[in-house]
């Protein structure tokens, strides 16, 4: 067996696994979501999406960029160095998300006026989400401990006890106790807790070790400029929201969230899971020669793959809308193909920024995500008001190729791959003549709508199948690296 063939294996098996979690608790979450919208209203689900964003926010701050520090710099270090880069790591953690909540509590009803003054959110409600944030770094970084430590099963193992522990107990402080929101804070707060307490039981030999300066420059100059970037890609995802609430339609702003909420169907199932395995596989072969040519193989799968995953999800969103929604919401399908490009450029990128990583010249990221924040908020301010939710679908998608234009050139200066531009172009060409097609001459009447993608995603997939030979080529590596599993 080839070594590029061992490193195929190894992604596909982690892979799989990891998907097989990711699409478990995502099939719950959609069963659950009937339960949750009885029980909490539109202003429930208002105010619930502002602490989430604080929250999050709040997060990304807190862990300062540290997680990926730990996977960049723990796996080729050697025992003495691992003890010290853990201890800084984790001591951090504690004592910022110490501070973080101690100000907060202090503070409590002074950061309920600066986050919605106004809103009717309880200052109670604050610190619950604070908490969440604060131990947000602590879950991360033992999941990340799991993957430096290639346990893709504990991880998925892991993250699920998360999710059923936040499940469970926000089922029954919402249903049962009839807390409302206070209860789904409670819920994510339980997990997380759960995650963060693992966390500490396993790192705690580790804080033993003496914190040096040194290591904790190493990470800092490392991290740092991850931060800003975050905030940038955070703002990027929320900014059409904000827009649309003040600059269009009420039904608008409706219509485009469901249509989001389709487009991130591709996130979770490709890039979440795909970028997990990616990561573990990069960061535990750190020292591997055949890294890069891994990079190339593993893109040029992965862009045709995705691509064409797109082009047939967009062709029959609107049969899934119809089953999930109700009419009123199913034109939104004509923003889905707009929508994915995200999703597209976030699958991109995990092979531009890990190669990044690798170089451990980060300062580039917070460029790349800034300028992109400001092309969307600038696209975003221009388009919404002319053109309303189709405008909100133009401005993401320009913004997001924007980033990934930028991410391709940062990221080729400093860890070189040969990655398949002409084949990307090639395939992404025929997916946009298809999409468009299908957009211009959709028939009206829901038979002949249906015949027609039919045809189209027929015609599409012969297309890409004979692009350099590129279906032939990825059906073999698939089924080599599957059927070798059961031999």
């Amino acid at each position: 067996m080839s070594e590029s063939e061992g490193h195929g294996k190894e992604l596909v098996r982690t892979t799989a696994v990891y998907s097989f979690g990711t699409l478990f608790t995502q099939v719950i979450s959609f069963l659950l979501l009937p339960l949750y919208t009885r029980y909490l209203g539109p202003e429930d689900y208002g105010n619930l999406s502002l602490l989430f964003v604080y929250s999050t926010a709040l997060g990304l701050l807190t862990e300062f960029g540290l997680v990926s520090g730990m996977m960049r710099f723990v796996p080729t270090a050697t025992s003495l160095e691992k003890k010290q880069l853990l201890s800084c790591i984790f001591w951090f953690f504690v004592s910022v998300g110490s501070l973080v909540l101690l100000t907060v509590w202090e503070f409590a009803s002074v950061f309920q006026q600066w986050l919605v003054p106004s809103a009717p959110i309880d200052s109670n409600w604050i610190l619950l989400a604070t908490g969440t944030a604060v131990l947000n770094p602590l879950a991360r970084g033992l999941l990340k401990t799991l993957q430096i430590r290639k346990q893709a099963f504990a991880f998925v193992g892991t993250s699920f006890l998360q999710f059923l522990t936040s499940v469970t107990v926000t089922v029954y402080l919402v249903v049962w106790v009839e807390m409302g929101v206070e209860g789904v804070l409670l819920g994510q707060l339980s997990g997380q807790a759960l995650l963060a307490i693992r966390s500490l039981v396993i790192h705690v030999p580790f804080m033993a070790t003496r914190p040096t300066r040194s290591a904790f420059d190493r990470l800092m100059s490392f991290s740092l400029p991850l931060i800003p970037a975050n905030l940038a890609a955070l703002i990027i995802a929320l900014s059409d929201r904000f827009f649309l609430e003040r600059l269009a339609t009420l039904e608008e702003v409706g219509i485009y969230a469901v249509a989001d909420k389709m487009a991130t169907v591709l996130q979770v199932l490709l890039v979440s899971t795909f970028g997990n395995a990616w990561h573990q596989f990069v960061f535990t072969r750190q020292t591997d020669p055949r890294l890069p040519a891994t990079f190339r193989e593993a893109s040029r799968v992965y862009g045709v793959l995705f691509l064409t995953a797109i082009t047939l999800f967009s062709l029959f969103v609107p049969d899934l809308l119809r089953i999930a929604t109700t009419e009123e919401f199913v034109r939104g399908y004509r923003l889905v193909p707009l929508l994915c490009i995200a999703p597209l450029v976030q699958g991109w990128v995990l092979f531009a920024y890990d190669g990044i990583h690798l170089s451990g010249r980060t300062g580039v990221i917070p460029k790349i995500l800034g300028s992109g924040m400001v092309a969307n908020l600038i696209l975003n301010a221009v388009l919404i008001p002319e053109y309303g939710m189709y405008g909100a679908a133009v401005a993401t998608a320009l913004s997001m190729l924007g980033i990934a234009f930028g991410a391709y050139w940062a990221t080729v200066e400093r860890y070189p791959v040969q990655y398949p531009i002409h084949l990307w172009g090639k395939v992404g060409t025929l997916s946009a003549l298809t999409l468009a097609v299908f957009l211009a001459i959709d028939p009206v009447d829901p038979l002949e709508s249906v015949g027609f993608r039919v045809v189209l995603a027929g015609l599409y997939s012969a297309a890409v199948w004979n692009v350099e030979g590129v279906g032939r080529q990825v059906v073999a590596a698939l089924s080599t690296h599957v059927f070798s599993r059961f031999r």
